[in-house]
């Protein structure tokens, strides 16, 4: 007798190629997913790997620069005529483009208490809260703005010359430009390379407040100080001459 295979939907021909056809149907999705998972991983792991471990020291580390000490200069008896010291500022950090009302507020609250006057209009990027803190309010206030990302205590330099008029002229003025002290006139100009030192760098990690990781600053550049230099000439020619009469008379600059 022969047999005859059902050709009907019912049958079990049919629903054998059914399964065979889901089943090539599932094994070419999971291939075409296992490919571009692969394709994936190829891409961050390999061909943009560089670019992503790039933008995310940028986003977890920070540069910060050591400010270098301008030289002093000295008269032939190496008695200071002009000289650098430094001092220290509580100021909003540059990077805080914007600080919310709330924030203000609850900054004032910590602040007001040891800075008497502080309004929350002071508190505005880039601007100076406290000027030349002392050695006790730089411990004092350290310790209070620790976990404040936007306030830093930031170091300056303020340059000094012996208060004669001759010498004022005859050494010169100097200004900041860029954060850096430049001679623009006299001696402080004309001998500005030898004076002006070389800044130095660091790398530190920070948290998402911006707070600096314990074990994670990294000098990169040492700091140089400006060297000192000693002029031809002495003090006593800036100062100015007592006549007979009492009065006195102007110095004038050394040659």
């Amino acid at each position: 007798m022969q047999t005859t295979i059902s050709a009907f939907p019912d049958g079990e021909l049919y629903v054998g190629q059914k399964i065979k056809t889901r089943a090539k149907i599932l094994v070419f999705f999971f291939l075409a997913w296992a490919a571009t998972l692969g394709a994936y991983i190829f891409h961050y792991t390999v061909v943009a790997r560089d670019g992503y471990r790039q933008q995310s020291r940028d986003l977890s580390e920070r540069e910060g620069w050591l400010p270098a000490m301008r030289g002093r200069i000295l008269d032939k008896d190496g008695r200071p005529l002009a000289w650098s010291t430094r001092h220290y500022d509580l100021r909003v950090r540059d990077s805080q483009t914007h600080l919310s009302v709330k924030r203000k507020t609850a900054l004032m609250t910590i602040l007001s208490r040891h800075i008497p006057g502080l309004s929350c209009d002071d508190l505005v990027p880039g601007r100076t809260i406290k000027k030349d803190l002392t050695p006790a309010e730089i411990q004092k206030i350290g310790e209070l703005i620790g976990p404040i990302p936007e306030l830093a205590i930031m170091p300056k330099f303020e340059r000094y010359t012996v208060d004669y008029p001759a010498a004022k002229v005859f050494i010169g003025r100097t200004e900041s430009k860029d954060s850096v002290c430049v001679g623009v006139s006299g001696v402080e100009r004309d001998r500005d390379a030898e004076l002006n030192g070389q800044d130095g760098s660091f790398r530190v990690m920070v948290d998402k407040q911006g707070r600096w990781v314990a074990g994670t600053w990294r000098l990169l550049r040492e700091m140089s100080p400006g060297k000192d230099i000693r002029l031809d000439c002495a003090i006593e020619e800036f100062i100015p001459a007592v006549s007979p009469e009492g009065g006195t008379s102007a110095a004038t600059a050394p040659e």
